[in-house]
């Protein structure tokens, strides 16, 4: 098995890094390795310090069903492996939409299992940008 070095960006609870497993026959291959229009960004934070803890630690898994938290770990390494907005549309597998609609209009999706979507933003610092994870979310309780 492969490891990929996902960095958490400046995250005040985790190491720069994280190693994360990464399966030889991945989605990585549909990634464009020089995209000139989209600029890459640094990586992966968490708004959530809760879901933080979870993809870290696995704490708090119990709070959620098994599929949706199966597939949240997979979907946070395929998350990890893109470094722009095109590579995560190209990874048909994760289903990544633009929210049009309600409290989180502007803001992104992937599709868990379900209702369950994982929300996060594209944020811009000064510097570079990055992937910002908000929460899991179950759109139709």
């Amino acid at each position: 098995m492969l490891m990929k070095e996902c960095n958490l960006g400046k995250s005040p609870m985790a190491e720069n890094t994280l190693m994360i497993d990464k399966e030889p026959a991945s989605p990585r291959d549909t990634i464009s390795k020089t995209n000139k229009k989209n600029t890459s960004w640094e990586g992966v934070r968490f708004k959530c310090k809760k879901l933080q803890k979870m993809y870290e630690y696995e704490q708090g898994t119990h709070k959620y069903p098994e599929a949706v938290v199966e597939n949240f770990f997979e979907k946070m390494q395929l998350l990890c492996m893109a470094s722009n907005k095109h590579d995560l549309y190209n990874i048909k597998s994760l289903g990544f939409h633009k929210l049009k609609k309600g409290k989180l209009k502007g803001k992104y999706a992937v599709w868990l299992t379900g209702n369950w979507r994982l929300t996060m933003t594209i944020e811009d610092d000064i510097e570079t940008s990055y992937l910002e994870i908000l929460e899991i979310v179950d759109y139709h309780p």
